[in-house]
Formats: structure tokens, C-alpha cells, sequence
């Protein structure tokens, strides 16, 4: 994630960041495909979404191939033992 930065007369005063659920990344993770899938470069397919590179990366793997209602289950289900991984493998029918 990026820290966004207003400049004041006072100074620059750091705004705070912007935190994705796991619902609006997998949405933006399908835009990207959409889009690169058009012909367009990653950056200016980041350009788009609003967000740099390496959040898209870290992003592809840890929720690469979820499903929205899979990534709902996982946040149900964020304290117990199962991870993103091994709820990304049930999607992929693994």
C-alpha cells in the first residue's frame, strides 16, 4: 500500500492509507486480468486500479485464482488454521 501525502502551509501531514478487503482486491485482481488481457502493460493496468505495482504482486499471490465467496469464507474463518493458500487450492479444485 501507498502513503498518500498532503502538502499544508503547515508542512506535509501523511493521510492515512487506504485498506482493501479481500472482496475489493479479488475485484481488482479480475479488472487487472481484464485489462492486460486487452493488451495493456502492468503499469498502465496499476494506473488504472489505482495502485502500484507491488501491492498487485503481493496480491496475485496470496489471492491469485480466489473467488469472492472463497475470500469471504477465509475472512470467516481468519483465526482458525486454514490460509489463503489452502483456500485458493479448494477453488482450483486441488
Amino acid at each position: 500500500m501507498c502513503i498518500l501525502v498532503k502538502r499544508t502551509k503547515e508542512g506535509v501531514k501523511a493521510l492515512a492509507r487506504k485498506k482493501h478487503t479481500a472482496e475489493e482486491i479479488i475485484t481488482k485482481l479480475r479488472e487487472a486480468d481484464v485489462l492486460s488481457g486487452r493488451g495493456q502493460s502492468m503499469v498502465e493496468v496499476c494506473r488504472g486500479l489505482a495502485i502500484s505495482e507491488q501491492p498487485y504482486d503481493k496480491w496475485r499471490k496470496e489471492y491469485g485464482g480466489l473467488h469472492v465467496d472463497r475470500a469471504k469464507r477465509f475472512k470467516q474463518m481468519e483465526g482458525g488454521e486454514q490460509s489463503v493458500t489452502e483456500a485458493r487450492g479448494e477453488s482450483l479444485g486441488r
